[in-house]
C-alpha cells in the first residue's frame, strides 16, 4: 500500500510534469502485469484515485505517446485481474472518456 500511496503523491505533486506522469503510468502498467502486485493496487483504498489520476494524465498530455500507451496497458492489465476495476472502466461516463482518449491517442 505504501507504493500505491507514493505513486499517488508523485502524480499529484508533479501533475504538470509529462515525464513524471509518463513514468508513473509506466510503473503502474508494469506493476499491473504481476497478479499479486496488481491485487495490491486494485484492493487498495486508492484504486479509484489511481484510475482518476491516470485518466487525468492522459487528458493533460494527449501528445505523449509513451504515457498514452502506458495508460492503455495499465487499464487493460488492471481490468483483467479485477471485476471492480472493469466496472469502473466500463461505467458509461468513464468508458466514454477512456474510449475518446484512446481513439485520440491512436490517430495522433
Amino acid at each position: 500500500n505504501e507504493i500505491i500511496r507514493l505513486i499517488i503523491v508523485a502524480m499529484v505533486r508533479f501533475h504538470d510534469s509529462e515525464d513524471v506522469q509518463s513514468n508513473v503510468c509506466d510503473a503502474i502498467a508494469g506493476l499491473s502485469l504481476h497478479k499479486d502486485i496488481c491485487e495490491v493496487v486494485i484492493n487498495s483504498t486508492h484504486s479509484n484515485e489511481i484510475i482518476r489520476l491516470i485518466i487525468a494524465a492522459m487528458m493533460k498530455f494527449p501528445n505523449c505517446e509513451a504515457l498514452q500507451s502506458n495508460v492503455c496497458l495499465a487499464i487493460a492489465f488492471l481490468s483483467t485481474h479485477n471485476e471492480f476495476i472493469r466496472e469502473v472502466v466500463t461505467d458509461s461516463t468513464v468508458s466514454n472518456k477512456i474510449i475518446r482518449l484512446i481513439i485520440a491517442a491512436m490517430i495522433k
